[in-house]
């Protein structure tokens, strides 16, 4: 029997796509207002980039990492462009 998080062997070679490294994406009202708490109490010191609604923190090792978000930038769009075409 197979240990929890290993492949069910079944006779054959399978291929099992394994994840590299998970993101966390945590909303904020204000990316720069946040950025103090994860860079300098939390220790994810490498900015890796910064959009202004959307910034990336890094630790040193690079082991940890996380995406701080104020809005979801295409489903804004959406939202604008179906406001903009229904009917009145």
């Amino acid at each position: 029997m197979a240990r929890l998080g290993e492949p069910k062997s079944i006779g054959r070679q399978e291929n099992y796509m394994q994840a590299k490294r998970i993101m966390a994406n945590l909303q904020v009202a204000d990316v720069d207002a946040a950025k103090s708490f994860y860079t300098d109490y939390l220790g994810l010191s490498t900015e890796e980039f910064n959009m202004g609604w959307v910034a990336r923190y890094t630790s040193p090792d690079g082991d940890a990492n996380l995406q701080l978000v104020t809005r979801d930038a295409k489903g804004a769009r959406r939202l604008g462009h179906f406001r903009s075409h229904r009917r009145r």
